[in-house]
């Protein structure tokens, strides 16, 4: 019978803040002190995406930590797998049409967000793109990407 791979929830002796480690023995991403060779391992699991979770949670007060969960949960029931693109697909394409001086103009905004998202106000997903401090508004309706 194969084991699978496992990795770990570490809790770290000096700032107590959980990392996730696919072997026992490594260095806190958040202060740099060493697991030593005996870690406080808090849980194990045996894929990526649930060690994600599982230092969310460690990393979460424990009075809070059932609630987090059932959020979690409802949330994952939300989504679907649909065929719609993803937000940095959206990105990398409407990147892919500015101008030399990494310009992009409402109306080629709109271009790609037909084909991608139709319905999509294009005015309005540039405004998001502008609060997430990718891109800056230009005079009228036209943006700099930021590198």
């Amino acid at each position: 019978m194969t084991q699978l791979p496992r990795w770990n929830v570490i809790r770290c002796a000096g700032c107590k803040v959980c990392f996730g480690q696919h072997r026992a023995q490594a260095k806190c991403p958040h202060c740099g002190q060493s697991s030593g060779e005996h870690p406080d391992i808090v849980t194990s699991v045996t894929n990526a995406q649930a060690l994600q979770l599982e230092v969310a949670i460690a990393n979460t007060p424990e009075e809070l930590r059932d609630e987090l969960r059932a959020k979690i949960a409802i949330n994952d029931s939300l989504f679907d797998t649909t065929d719609e693109p993803s937000m940095p697909a959206i990105l990398q394409k409407i990147r892919s049409n500015v101008d030399e001086n990494n310009m992009i103009s409402l109306q080629s905004v709109r271009e790609v967000l037909s084909k991608l998202l139709p319905g999509e106000e294009a005015s309005n997903f540039m405004e998001m793109v502008e609060a997430e401090g990718l891109v800056t508004r230009l005079a009228g309706d036209s943006w700099l990407f930021f590198e």
